[in-house]
């Protein structure tokens, strides 16, 4: 697949990569836009979704010595339903558990509520194993992985 052809078929694992990144080394403007206005912190890791050579996706996380948190999670518009989320959900996952945490965790908010409203995104969690922390709180949600 070319990046210049983005199909909406979930691209081959082989051809979709996640690069660690600084915000002022990411070349694609929206994702560019997202990374500043993140609000990163001192333990705040970024990383690119990268298909062929076209950066499509970033993710934040925050990795405190006894948390996780996936702080965002953002697909390029026009790359949007073809899995690239369920990959960066997913590498999300893996970074907490190289890094030794039980738990992710992480506060639903529709970042592009336009075209993603905060109810898909709840059930997409909710899809992917995420409940919230408590029972009367739906603001912030956990996963337990498999360390």
């Amino acid at each position: 697949m070319r990046a210049s052809s983005f199909s909406r078929s979930t691209p081959p694992n082989d051809e979709l990569r996640l690069v660690p990144v600084k915000a002022e080394g990411i070349r694609q403007p929206e994702l560019r836009r997202r990374a500043k206005e993140g609000g990163a912190t001192a333990v705040t890791k970024l990383y690119l979704a990268v298909l062929g050579v076209e950066e499509v996706g970033l993710l934040s996380v925050d990795v405190h010595v006894k948390d996780f948190y996936i702080y965002e999670i953002y697909v390029v518009r026009r790359c949007r339903r073809n899995r690239i989320g369920s990959y960066l959900l997913a590498q999300a996952e893996r970074i907490a558990v190289e890094h030794g945490h039980p738990v992710a965790q992480l506060k639903p908010h529709a970042l592009d509520p336009e075209h993603v409203g905060r109810d898909v995104l709840v059930e997409w969690y909710r899809g992917c194993g995420y409940v919230p922390i408590s029972q009367g709180d739906s603001e912030f949600w956990l996963k337990r992985l498999a360390i």
